[in-house]
């Protein structure tokens, strides 16, 4: 016998009688259950053929669900075992590429070809709207599943655009489908609210449910709301705009085209531009976005992350009243996020979520908050871990298994997680583990916001520093320069000259035959030094920030781990400074990158500095951000380099330097083996938090020289000057020059 010990849900099938079994029988042959919460038996019935059959429970909500028909009625049940696996019913060509074969400028025309094509399969759209609307069942692997209405919808009709496929099946869904119809059919709900976790299925659901009841509805709004507009924006067309246009003629409504962009869409009735008047509106994260708007179903995203509003006050205050007529519930939200930073709307997330937990509600029967609130632990959510019916491979399979894609999996999530866990090497790293794949909701709301980098660590290596800063050792060591260019002419040979008030600080400075080279590749100017290491830049315009404390320009060089000639992992050169002319700033980056001949990462948010080094002719200097493939790069990312921050690229820069000091920062023996002698990086480093981000612009230069660390390159200045410029030649196919 097959092993299918490895397989657990989410949702638990309740065994134990939750309603009577005489009352049970006599409901089920009248088919009088409706979809609604009994609270007589505590259960919610989502089933809407008037019977039940099993019930399960999530998240302490009991949830029942049609009774199980007769197997001619099941999909599949014919099939082999092995063969019952989810699969789309095959659409007639003429209904899914309706535009392709036969639209024309003639609108009265294309509406008499589509007449005859509803005609010609009507048993098939008649299936599959009820299949929609009420659900379906099919057998999975020996087991008859009913797969809601909304779960057949997204399977069935939502092609994911970013994936360039449909869904698969998997049951971890079928379970959030089941609570969020729970969710609908309970007359004492407001809705759902899920506390994410990464790449969970939040979005594609909720863009799905939007769709599926507009194109069924009149004149209805569907608000979508993120932390941002352009977050909202981005999820329209991912989930909305770019689903709707890949769906089946028969379902589709005809588009206002006035409406049809970046933000809104509106149907009408195919028949006239009348009726329908379905809309589904992005809105911008204000206080009082949609208030004041009736709402059929809200799409509300990152509310974990509402940095300028309480997140309890915009829901309680304001868009709580447009779910209600009075005391009746007549709209439904479908609400979620990661936890933010407790500065940055996590804490009020933290509140407003467990103010939704089912177990709080009160004398009406209503939460706090009148959502009901939702965790999936990242046991049950990675992508990796389902088998090829859908089941997920929870605990390690005693032989392999195959998953979704039909490649082998010799590890259930529950191990991978634990094992993930173990070999995270400090209490943050741990943290941010836990942060990304939460496995329970104390993990979801963990802070490390007061845990940035091991202070005692970098305490250590001031202290150091603090003790030596006066011995002749370390000031002939670490002392400021100016770089100027040699006779005033830009871009020749740069010229380092001590001065107390220079704005560059070293601690090391590489040899002279290392200094300012460059070759010239494919007719631009590169450095040769790359492989000694790298300089990061945090970047800013003179036109954005205010005088005396605003942000200043930041350039830190680090040399790499590996290699001989130089001190390896250290923070050798430091720059901060905020000239009144940013072209001033620009040189200074030109200059040093030019003078030691090594590349640079700098955060490109503002565009000011490496647009003026591709104008200069230094491209070539200028490193590409090393977290994407050459083929998920864009044109403009190609063109200028560069890295942008980002929520997903803060968390790789901290990372990033969470190790490096985790693995070279600490109380050094000597001078000669300390990894960092510059005071002023490990003083803002120290006192670096997500929420001063801004204010510690030599850690983010810092953290930026880390990332371009991490790039692998061929060492050829070995060659180069043990060999001749013809030699070198041969290697590289490449021209040196000295200055």
């Amino acid at each position: 016998m097959i092993d299918k010990s490895y397989r657990r849900n989410f949702a638990k099938k309740i065994t134990e009688p939750v309603i009577p079994l005489d009352v049970l029988e006599k409901k089920n042959k009248e088919k009088s259950w409706e979809y609604m919460y009994y609270e007589a038996y505590d259960v919610v019935v989502i089933s809407k053929d008037g019977t039940i059959g099993d019930i399960y429970e999530i998240e302490g909500l009991k949830i029942a669900i049609p009774a199980t028909p007769d197997p001619s009625e099941i999909r599949f049940s014919e099939f082999p075992q092995n063969d019952q696996k989810w699969k789309r019913f095959n659409v007639p060509k003429d209904l899914s590429n309706f535009a392709e074969l036969y639209k024309t400028k003639d609108a009265e025309k294309n509406l008499d070809t589509m007449n005859k094509l509803l005609i010609k399969y009507k048993k098939f759209i008649l299936e599959d709207i009820e299949r929609i609307q009420k659900g379906m069942w099919q057998m999975i692997d020996g087991e008859p599943i009913w797969i809601s209405g909304g779960y057949y919808f997204l399977l069935q009709h939502i092609y994911l655009t970013n994936a360039n496929t449909y869904a698969f099946f998997r049951f971890t869904q079928r379970d959030y489908y089941y609570w969020l119809e729970a969710c609908y059919a309970d007359q004492r709900s407001y809705g759902s609210l899920m506390l994410k976790s990464r790449r969970i299925f939040f979005s594609t659901v909720g863009g799905a449910e939007l769709i599926r009841d507009a194109i069924q509805t009149n004149n209805a709004l569907y608000p979508i709301l993120s932390k941002e507009k352009t977050d909202a924006r981005e999820l329209f067309k991912d989930y909305i705009s770019d689903a709707v246009a890949k769906l089946p003629i028969h379902l589709t409504p005809k588009i206002d085209e006035k409406t049809k962009g970046l933000d809104f869409i509106r149907f009408f009735d195919r028949e006239n531009d009348r009726g329908r008047n379905s809309r589904i509106k992005v809105y911008p994260n204000t206080i009082n976005a949609y208030d004041g708007r009736r709402v059929k179903i809200s799409l509300n995203d990152e509310l974990g992350k509402f940095k300028k509003t309480d997140v309890n006050i915009w829901w309680r205050g304001y868009h709580k009243r447009c779910h209600e007529v009075g005391a009746n519930i007549v709209g439904k939200c479908i609400a979620g996020g990661t936890a933010g930073t407790l500065s940055e709307g996590g804490q009020a997330y933290e509140t407003f979520y467990k103010e939704s937990k089912i177990n709080t509600r009160g004398e009406n029967g209503r939460t706090s908050t009148g959502l009901y609130a939702i965790f999936i632990p990242a046991d049950f959510g990675l992508a990796q871990f389902y088998d090829e019916f859908g089941y997920t491979i929870y605990y390690t399979p005693k032989q392999p298994v195959r998953n979704e894609k039909g490649e082998w999996v010799t590890i259930g999530s529950f191990d991978f997680l634990n094992m993930e866990e173990r070999a995270c090497k400090s209490d943050f790293f741990l943290m941010l583990q836990k942060i990304n794949m939460p496995r329970n909701e104390d993990d979801a709301f963990m802070n490390y916001e007061e845990m940035m980098f091991d202070k005692g660590r970098i305490q250590a290596n001031i202290n150091f520093i603090n003790e030596k800063a006066k011995t002749p050792e370390f000031l002939n060591r670490v002392q400021k320069y100016d770089l100027i260019w040699k006779d005033g002419i830009p871009d020749t040979e740069v010229i380092h000259v001590p001065n107390p008030n220079g704005r560059f600080l070293f601690s090391w400075i590489p040899p002279k035959e290392y200094r300012n080279k460059y070759i010239v590749r494919n007719g631009h100017k590169k450095p040769v030094n790359e492989f000694m290491g790298s300089l990061g830049a945090d970047t800013y315009d003179v036109r954005k920030v205010t005088y005396g404390n605003g942000s200043k320009g930041a350039v830190v060089g680090i040399t790499k781990p590996v290699g001989e000639g130089f001190p390896t992992s250290t923070i050798f050169m430091a720059y901060l400074y905020r000239p009144e002319k940013e072209d001033i700033f620009y040189d200074d980056v030109i200059k040093v990158c030019r003078f030691l001949s090594m590349p640079i990462l700098p955060e490109n948010n503002k565009k000011g500095l490496i647009k003026k080094m591709v104008e200069r002719g230094y491209r070539g200097y200028l490193l590409t951000r090393p977290d994407k493939t050459p083929k998920e790069l864009s044109q403009e990312e190609i063109d200028f380099g560069g890295m942008p921050s980002s929520d997903k690229t803060i968390f790789l820069q901290e990372t990033a330097m969470e190790t490096y000091v985790n693995t070279y920062i600490d109380n050094p023996e000597s001078i000669n083996n300390a990894k960092c002698l510059l005071l002023p990086v490990l003083e803002d480093i120290k006192n670096y938090l997500p929420k001063n981000r801004t204010t510690k612009d030599l850690t983010i230069a810092t953290m930026f020289a880390i990332m371009a660390n991490n790039k692998i390159v061929r060492q050829p200045i070995r060659e180069m000057y043990n060999n001749n410029v013809k030699d070198y030649l041969s290697i590289f196919q490449t021209s040196i020059h000295e200055n």
